[in-house]
């Protein structure tokens, strides 16, 4: 029998891989808290304990946190959210991680957040010059309560050498295809 108190997250989407227009593979994987069913409001800020990325040279000059923060707020405000500037305001704080695999590997990330999508990177040393696995994990936590309400991570493949207008495009699909599985069970409460 699972015990409720050691375990507050459920798994609402196992394993998914699909394949973009670029035939990218991508791995999801999203758990939700069973206690928090409704969220108290759709007010939004931005964690301040948990956001981090993890720099890479192979990614200079491309502004990974300022595009990634306006991803996720264009997804969540198109979506019935109000971002709140003053964190004090928000019944719900935004916390993420962006990281390659050089910088954070997959015992690391199940260590650290307990999740893992599971791609699994079959040439890794043939595209390791063009090519690496990268992780984004995004968790909507209750401000009042410091509670987790939902996690959810991605993993795919990072290519380097790309036009920064293609890299913002691809980040932005893979914000929205996460945000996605939060709004199935948060978006219209």
């Amino acid at each position: 029998m699972i015990n409720k108190k050691i375990t507050l997250l459920i798994i609402t989407l196992c394993f998914l891989t699909i394949a973009s227009a670029e035939e990218t593979p991508y791995a999801v994987i999203s758990v939700s808290n069973p206690d928090i069913k409704v969220l108290s409001s759709k007010e939004f800020s931005w964690s301040d304990k948990s956001r981090y990325v993890y720099e890479d040279n192979r990614l200079e000059g491309f502004p990974l946190k300022k595009s990634f923060q306006n991803d996720i707020k264009t997804k969540l405000t198109s979506n019935g959210f109000t971002f709140a500037e003053n964190s004090q305001n928000a019944s719900i704080l935004v916390g993420y991680v962006i990281a390659l695999e050089s910088s954070l590997n997959d015992m690391d990330i199940n260590n650290l957040y307990g999740i893992n999508p599971g791609f699994i990177n079959k040439d890794k040393e043939k595209n390791k010059n063009n090519y690496e696995k990268g992780t984004i994990i995004i968790d909507i936590i209750e401000s009042r309560t410091n509670r987790m309400i939902w996690r959810g991570a991605m993993q795919g493949m990072a290519e380097f050498g790309i036009p920064d207008n293609e890299r913002e495009e691809r980040l932005s699909s893979a914000v929205n295809r996460l945000l996605d599985e939060f709004l199935k069970q948060y978006g219209n409460n």
